[in-house]
């Protein structure tokens, strides 16, 4: 019993201690009550982003990037839910495309599912 309860302890400590780590190392851009926020998700398997604070996508057509409040139609009904997005914690300027290439080699499209980068979520 003694155990189980050391256990505990030490799981919630180190936990704890994670969470704290990876805030601590994002920048993220802030809203008025002095919040943080996360501003961009980038999608890998789209090559596109989702600006949070304007709640637009930003993604290229025909070679030029665009912003709407929804994804074109071609992109099949791709489900923002279900696929694997990543939280981008260093920028939180206004054109995320210009890191494109950046969050490409960082953050490679896998079709099949299995990503290696920790920062991904679902």
């Amino acid at each position: 019993m003694k155990n189980i309860r050391l256990t505990l302890i030490l799981l919630i400590m180190f936990s704890s201690n994670i969470i704290n780590a990876q805030s601590s190392k994002c920048v993220m851009a802030r809203n008025l009550n002095n919040n943080c926020i996360i501003r961009y998700y980038y999608y890998p398997n789209l090559q596109a982003y989702y600006d949070n604070q304007n709640k637009v996508f930003i993604y290229q057509d025909e070679k030029k990037w665009k912003k709407s409040e929804e994804l074109p139609s071609y992109y099949g009904g791709y489900s923002i839910y279900k696929h694997v997005r990543v939280l981008i914690k260093d920028f939180d300027d206004d054109n995320p495309e210009s890191q494109i290439a950046i969050h490409k080699k960082e953050y490679p499209y896998c079709s099949n599912g299995r990503f290696t980068y920790t920062f991904a979520s679902n």
